[in-house]
């Protein structure tokens, strides 16, 4: 099973920052959490925006994805169905 761990590097006072939020873990550990955006690489208001629940993040989909997911999902079922059939 993985545990939590972090990674510390050298101040750098004059270079890039990184975008973090401060957590304190279960056993008192103060790390930081270290935040990413899912960026368009042409567009740079065209960022990702996650939604949902605390603790429980989900990406919005543009319904030109969401019928090709929907798509999969049912031939995922489909084949479940059949694999499960083929079992007993």
């Amino acid at each position: 099973m993985a545990s939590d761990g972090y990674v510390q590097g050298a101040p750098d006072s004059t270079g890039k920052k990184v975008d973090t939020s401060e957590q304190t873990r279960d056993d008192g550990t103060v790390v930081e959490r270290q935040r990413v955006a899912l960026a368009d690489p042409l567009d740079l208001t065209g960022l990702a925006r996650v939604e949902g629940e605390i603790g429980r993040g989900a990406l919005a989909v543009s319904d030109r994805h969401l019928a090709l997911l929907e798509s999969i999902d049912d031939k995922l079922t489909l084949l479940v169905e059949l694999i499960g059939g083929a079992l007993e």
